[in-house]
């Protein structure tokens, strides 16, 4: 399995910054302890199911694939081309 770059913790900071979002702000949007979402954007709190599911609404991010990220479901494929060194990507 190929290493993310961007964890669960990483993409979840990432979309609470790019729409100006607090910590308390998500909060309340989701029920869970401001505390915690740090811890888990630290990437030091694993997060439940339910928790993923609920930061996933209320970042307006797909919840199927925020869980798979999350919970190491899911890691991208190598691709490349003839004479080319594979990487890591989408496809």
């Amino acid at each position: 399995m190929i290493p993310l770059e961007d964890e669960f913790g990483d993409i979840v900071g990432k979309a609470r910054v790019g729409r100006g979002m607090a910590l308390e702000d998500l909060s309340r949007r989701t029920g869970i302890a401001a505390e915690d979402l740090g811890l888990m954007e630290e990437c030091a709190l694993a997060p439940t199911e339910p928790q993923v599911r609920a930061v996933a609404e209320a970042l307006g991010l797909h919840s199927d694939r925020l869980a798979d990220i999350a919970f190491a479901r899911w890691s991208p494929s190598v691709i490349g081309c003839a004479g080319v060194t594979p990487v890591q990507g989408f496809m």
